[in-house]
């Protein structure tokens, strides 16, 4: 498969996905104003925010797929092909973003939550490697210091 059919077949799917979130967020029903007291039976998991941990963490790891692969798709080397061991760092990284945004009660399922958790996939993927390239030679160097260099 070309390059340029396999970016559309993958626009459209994103899309679609992105139309099915926001049509299921717009058909739930709105949530009342909460009791005085919460409730003696609340859920565990709802109160902890496990649930938009495990939303959010999903969502992410969704941006984080599409983040990395418009990264491959703005290569104009038309040999080069998907590899998913260069996109997982990108995924891990919108599941981090995305999770911690579902366990903050943001709400990343909407074009505007989208938009910015890819955002923040991106900027801390950036900031994830200039840490790692930067760091650890030093690191290495505090260690090997440390403990003495192995001949």
């Amino acid at each position: 498969m070309r390059k340029s059919s396999l970016t559309v077949v993958v626009m459209v799917m994103f899309f679609t996905m992105m139309g099915v979130a926001f049509a299921l967020e717009q058909a739930a029903p709105a949530k009342e104003a909460p009791p005085a007291a919460a409730p003696a039976s609340q859920n565990l998991a709802d109160s902890l925010g496990l649930k938009g941990l495990v939303k959010g963490l999903l969502v992410g790891a969704f941006v984080g797929l599409a983040v990395s692969f418009l990264g491959f798709m703005k290569d104009k080397d038309a040999a080069k092909k998907w590899d998913f061991h260069q996109a997982a760092p990108t995924l891990i990284w919108g599941a981090i973003v995305g999770a911690l945004a579902g366990l903050g009660q943001k709400n990343i399922t909407d074009f505007d939550g989208l938009k910015d958790n890819a955002a923040l996939v991106i900027i801390a993927e950036l900031i994830g490697k200039a840490g790692f390239r930067n760091g650890a030679p030093v690191i290495g160097n505090v260690v090997s210091a440390l403990i003495g260099r192995k001949s």
